[in-house]
């Protein structure tokens, strides 16, 4: 499977922006409100280029931090943030953003897209938690995010800005650079013809169809969440990176695939970022007490010196 997806490296694929769903499914299941506190940590990224202004998602990890991909932040030179309540839109106004040092734009299969937001006012909902553990292959996953519309069979329509929710599982862990196992891939699968399954594992029947809430990320949905479930409870396993049009039919539909930045392969940086090792100042006392040091040993070398030069001219 590694092989078919260095392959796959020469397709064309597309930083992504909120859900191409199952055409047998109505949309309004997939935009009801989240219950699950973890999945309405995910917001709206709004971030302004020298391009003009694009739209993105992002997810609460810190009462501080947003997480989101490297790529929705990395060229922006204003980001607002906003979450849907039932009173409105929050706003909030990021006061500085960092993608990954070893993201570049134009390579998002290396598996570095990546990026944070502070913000200096604190979020008001319970922030989603990272996952640091290495069993995601074969996993069910949720994925939720803002942006685009459609289904399987017409791919992206349009956008609205409504949060959608969906599932998915994890078919593949590949990167072109890092560990080999930055990026999180799932296909979109039909629901009933098997032969849409882009991720085909021979001995394997569990993953040739659809999920009950079959999800892909479309154009809005970079940086959303997708999430992984461990004793009952939702963990943030990735952030939504690309999408890409693999069987050649010109859309973003069934038989298509798309990657996610995984979280555990970057926990380190992310952890280092969001809570940096600070080296404490040193007090009154232990300044007043290395100047006294410098003050004795600088007098001894003086004295050692006219030592030195009395005996020099006694001789």
């Amino acid at each position: 499977m590694k092989y078919f997806i260095k392959f796959l490296l020469f397709v064309f694929c597309l930083p992504v922006y909120a859900g191409i769903i199952r055409h047998d499914t109505p949309d309004a299941i997939y935009t009801q409100p989240n219950t699950n506190p973890a999945l309405n940590s995910v917001g709206l990224v709004v971030f302004n280029t020298a391009e003009g202004p694009n739209t993105c998602s992002g997810t609460v990890i810190n009462k501080n931090w947003v997480l989101t991909a490297g790529h929705c932040v990395n060229k922006a030179e204003a980001i607002s943030f906003y979450l849907p309540s039932d009173a409105g839109w929050r706003f909030y106004q990021a006061n500085t953003w960092v993608s990954h040092e070893r993201f570049l734009n134009d390579d998002l299969l290396s598996g570095w897209d990546l990026g944070l937001m502070h913000f200096n006012s604190d979020f008001d909902i319970t922030p989603a938690q990272l996952y640091s553990g290495d069993d995601e292959l074969f996993s069910d996953v949720v994925s939720t995010g803002f942006g685009y519309s459609g289904d399987g069979y017409t791919g992206a329509l349009g956008i609205d800005y409504l949060r959608r929710t969906g599932t998915n599982m994890i078919d593949e862990l590949w990167s072109n650079e890092g560990d080999g196992r930055q990026i999180l891939w799932s296909d979109f699968d039909h629901p009933v013809d098997s032969l849409y399954n882009l991720f085909n594992y021979p001995d394997f029947s569990f993953d040739d169809l659809a999920t009950t809430l079959e999800i892909m990320p479309a154009p809005g949905d970079s940086g959303g969440g997708l999430f992984i479930e461990r004793d009952g409870k939702l963990y943030l396993a990735g952030i939504q990176s690309f999408a890409g049009d693999f069987n050649g039919d010109g859309i973003l539909g069934y038989g298509d695939a798309f990657g996610s930045t995984r979280v555990s392969s970057l926990f380190g940086w992310i952890q280092n970022k969001i809570n940096p090792v600070s080296v404490p100042e040193p007090n009154t006392f232990l300044l007043f007490l290395l100047g006294l040091i410098i003050v004795v040993v600088v007098r001894k070398l003086n004295s050692s010196r006219n030592s030195n030069m009395f005996l020099n001219v006694c001789h």
